[in-house]
């Protein structure tokens, strides 16, 4: 029995080891669980991070995407318009049969410079796209290309002044309705661009 208390001393010390072995263990384990739950909700947090991020960056090229094709339509549409306003004063010399003055030849060539400038944003519109309003904006450009031809004709042929009218007239109302169909597209375009925000 003497060695009774050494016995009880060397369990004690055995037993205080082995639960601060377990302890530590214990401890070592739930640490690692924290730093497992910590890491993993870094990763979620830095995910939706680079998601958010990704978002803002495609939310921003929409909107540059929308501001350019917003330019293209407003400069081809208003274009398109000068080129209607030039080519209704032609319409009414004609019309009044003064189609062989001066004021009138000097209208028609502004109405070819001003169709230059719209055949030019006709391009610009094709390339923004998409195809329907590049459709609608090359049926303006048709168009026009023949309503340039009835003032030329209309503007040689003076005898003929009334037929040339009521074609110019057509060819007038014919550009006014692809403007409206073009400004139909372009609206649907634009809201399309709209929606995706």
């Amino acid at each position: 029995m003497t060695n009774s208390p050494l016995l009880l001393s060397i369990v004690g010390i055995v037993g205080a080891l082995a639960g601060g072995g377990l302890t530590g263990f214990m401890n070592a384990r739930i640490e690692r669980r924290r730093e497992a739950v910590t890491e993993r909700q870094q990763i979620r947090q830095e995910q939706a991070a680079e998601r958010t991020h990704l978002r803002d960056l495609q939310i921003e090229h929409y909107r540059w995407r929308r501001d350019r094709r917003q330019s293209a339509y407003v400069d081809f549409h208003a274009k398109s318009q000068k080129v209607l306003l030039v080519f209704s004063k032609v319409n009414a010399e004609v019309g009044r049969g003064q189609g062989g003055r001066e004021s009138t030849r000097q209208l028609l060539e502004e109405a070819h410079e001003a169709t230059s400038d719209a055949l030019h944003s006709t391009a610009v519109v094709q390339i923004e796209g998409p195809a329907e309003v590049g459709i609608r904006a090359s049926v303006i450009q048709v168009r026009l290309t023949l309503l340039v031809a009835s003032a030329a004709a209309a503007l040689d042929s003076l005898d003929e002044a009334a037929r040339y009218n009521r074609e110019l007239k057509e060819a007038i109302q014919s550009l006014s309705e692809a403007q409206g169909e073009f400004l139909t597209a372009a609206q649907v375009a634009m809201n399309e661009v709209v929606a995706v925000e």
